[in-house]
Formats: structure tokens, sequence, C-alpha cells
């Protein structure tokens, strides 16, 4: 019924020629959501990255027996962002990390314990 009533008081404001634009609450205004979501550091985006890689690695690849989940994150965090590179703000997109986070989990065993991370995170996160 709430739905219902949005409407027809959206369409009375056409209707009377209100004139203005009403944007009701939790209505799509037209964003992009990747552009409107909060900027995030390159250490943010390194972190996703590398806790994905590790989850796989050391969960369904096996890695387990060489190294625990936290000792791969730290082992590996170093290698995307260091020091004050991992606070400056990404130009990296969420949606590229998102990808990168996507192709992490279907890859294979055979390639996340010989290759490491797969081309769709090549260059993400970008650094200025």
């Amino acid at each position: 019924m709430t739905g219902t009533r949005l409407v027809l008081l959206a369409m009375g404001a056409v209707v009377a020629g209100a004139g203005c634009e009403l944007t009701l609450p939790g209505a799509d205004d037209g964003g992009d959501a990747a552009t409107d979501a909060p900027a995030q550091t390159v250490g943010e985006q390194c972190a996703t990255i590398v806790t994905e890689f590790c989850k796989q690695w050391t969960g369904p690849c096996g890695g387990a027996a060489t190294a625990s989940l936290a000792d791969c994150i730290n082992n590996d965090m170093p290698t995307c962002c260091a020091g004050s590179a991992c606070n400056a703000v990404s130009p990296s997109s969420a949606a590229a990390v998102a990808t990168c986070t996507a192709a992490i989990d279907v890859e294979d065993c055979n390639s996340v314990m010989s290759l490491g991370l797969p081309a769709a995170c090549q260059g993400v996160p970008l650094e200025d």
C-alpha cells in the first residue's frame, strides 16, 4: 500500500504541475553505485584482494599446510602496498576490485599455487 501511495503522490505532483523534481526516499536517483561509493584507499583494496586470495590459497588449495590465513595475509600485504602508499586514495573502482575477487574465487588451485593472482587483478589497485 505504501508503494501505491508514493506513486499516487508523485503522479499528483506531476498533474498539479508542481514543476519540481521529487526524489522519494529509497528511489533511484540515477546515480552510478560504482561512482557514488565512497573512495577506498589502496590499503583497503589490497586487504580485500589479499584476503580473498589467501582464503583460496589456504583453504581449498591446501596452502594451510605451510601457512595460516593470517600468515598468508601478513606476508602478501607488502607485495600489494606498503607504508604511506596504503593510505592513498585508490583510483581503482570498487567494481575493478569486485572483478578481481570474483576471478580469484573461480581460479583453479594449480593457477593459485603457481601463478598467484589472476589476470583480472593485474593493476588493481592502481596507485596514483
